[in-house]
């Protein structure tokens, strides 16, 4: 049965006496502007009848998966992000020809800008104080969150992911990256640390490194285990080499995990897995995503993390640290103080380059994660040069207008924290409307914020258990964001998501 909720919820005016004090809904007045949880609290006689039909109306339960919830991390990100601040600013400068350029004008003309601009991409998420964990509110410009692999090509942005890839299989045979593996391929024999597999990707963006450490992982393996919606990797592919004589990764070697016994043997193998992108394909969200679970390994719920050594995290973040960085000088401009970067950078010649960069303040622990991508072009004299100069200038100017909002717009995003707190939602039988009952001991909450998708729904009042009609939703895929707070004191932070069901 298909779930539909479409249409705006109106009602009749109906009015209601509490303690004296008369309470009202207009005709013309939607559902979602009136706290329904005064009805659900009243117990007069009088009022049952008002009482019932808000409890009957709604009978429909609607279906809720655990596990879709734990694979849609990715949908509701997007869901919640705010795509139009930044292309705003960034259009604002070329057309008003105002603003700081980071060159002189013979070299970087407005026209210049406005040929660069349409095939910019920026994400940044805001790092703030969630319930129990990090939140974050994203903020992007251009197809942030899906790909288009004619136009796009990830480059060394996806090395940091097959190091995560290596080091889960290790971690899963009782090793770490201090550990010995040997093996022999095309490019000759091996038999050291697998540190000394990552240094180099992360360093240098060792091209024969990162192909090693594919097949060190296995190609099956980093695909469908690692690179899973339950990550936020819906559409992420690793599928082929980067120079180096090795023909290609899906192909594992002979290999051998440990020095001293016990050590673990692998057989040659080839992988089966089919992909469907022709060439490594990722969106700029889920290679920041790579990047959020890496630097707040320690912060994330422990089923969010990826399944490696915390020593091992610590590991990439220190060489992180120490990378070369397209995004400069921005991050202490705009945070007003000594930062630290740390970033992942890719790059094909006469097609583009990006920077995938943590950054937080030294004093302040400031936090916030930013991709920046921009296009070569023929016509820009020294592109080699001033492209790292661009990148760094459309951050700051990105940076300066996320980082000075005083009103902010829409839900953060976590992961779930809710113990002892559930959420049931109900549709009326024509399937035109939605109720959310929150439940869970007294004491628990006497206050919940609702947002469907980035739009505030309301605030409902009560203890231990709330009715609250949604209203009308419109068809399609949509999150449902709650925050429930016990005298003021966020408590609990739910998402839900609506999607149809097939009738």
């Amino acid at each position: 049965m298909k779930f539909k909720l479409f249409i705006t919820i109106t009602v009749m005016a109906i009015t209601v006496v509490v303690s004296g004090c008369k309470t009202s809904i207009n005709a013309s007045q939607s559902i979602t502007d009136y706290d329904f949880s005064v009805v659900n609290n009243l117990s007069e006689p009088s009022l049952q009848s008002v009482k019932a039909i808000n409890t009957i109306r709604y009978n429909i339960k609607v279906p809720h998966s655990p596990e879709l919830e734990k694979h849609s991390w990715l949908s509701k990100v997007r869901l919640v992000a705010e795509t139009n601040l930044i292309g705003s600013e960034l259009r604002k400068i070329a057309d008003n020809k105002s603003g700081k350029y980071p060159f002189d004008e013979e070299i970087l003309s407005m026209r210049t800008f406005n040929k660069i601009l349409p095939y910019t991409h920026v994400l940044i998420a805001v790092v703030e104080n969630g319930v129990n964990q990090p939140a974050f509110r994203y903020y992007g410009h251009g197809n942030v969150f899906g790909f288009d692999e004619k136009y796009f090509h990830p480059a060394s942005l996806v090395k940091p992911a097959t190091i995560i890839g290596a080091l889960i299989k290790m971690k899963s045979y009782g090793f770490s990256s201090h550990s010995i593996v040997r093996f022999l391929d095309e490019e000759g024999y091996y038999g050291d640390k697998l540190l000394y597999l990552i240094r180099p990707v992360i360093m240098h963006s060792c091209n024969l490194s990162y192909n090693r450490l594919v097949r060190l992982a296995g190609f099956d393996f980093i695909n469908e285990k690692v690179l899973t919606s339950r990550h936020g990797l819906d559409n992420y592919e690793i599928v082929h080499k980067y120079g180096s004589k090795i023909k290609n990764i899906k192909e594992s070697p002979y290999m051998i995990f440990g020095m001293d016994e016990p050590v673990v043997r692998f057989r040659p193998k080839e992988g089966t897995y089919k992909p469907s992108c022709k060439l490594n394909c990722a969106s700029y969200f889920e290679l920041m995503e790579v990047m959020r679970r890496i630097h707040l390994h320690k912060e994330l719920p422990s089923e969010e993390r990826f399944n490696v050594h915390d020593g091992d995290i610590e590991v990439m973040v220190n060489y992180m640290g120490l990378t070369r960085k397209y995004i400069k000088k921005a991050p202490s401009e705009v945070f007003g103080e000594e930062t630290e970067v740390y970033n992942n950078v890719g790059r094909v010649p006469g097609i583009m380059a990006a920077d995938n960069s943590f950054i937080v303040g030294k004093k302040s622990r400031r936090k916030v994660f930013i991709i920046v991508k921009v296009p070569f072009f023929e016509s820009i004299p020294r592109e080699s040069y001033i492209t790292s100069d661009w990148i760094n200038y459309i951050a700051e100017v990105s940076l300066k207008k996320v980082l000075n909002i005083t009103q902010k717009q829409g839900p953060p995003i976590q992961h779930d924290f809710a113990p002892g707190i559930q959420v049931e939602l109900f549709s009326d039988q024509d399937k035109t409307g939605l109720k959310a009952v929150i439940s869970g001991k007294n004491g628990s909450f006497d206050l919940v914020r609702v947002w469907i998708d980035r739009q505030f729904v309301g605030i409902f009042n009560g203890s231990g258990k709330i009715s609250a009609e949604l209203g009308s939703v419109k068809s399609g895929t949509h999150v449902i964001t709650f925050k429930g707070y016990l005298k003021d004191k966020p408590t609990f932070f739910i998402t839900r998501m609506i999607r149809p069901i097939a009738e």
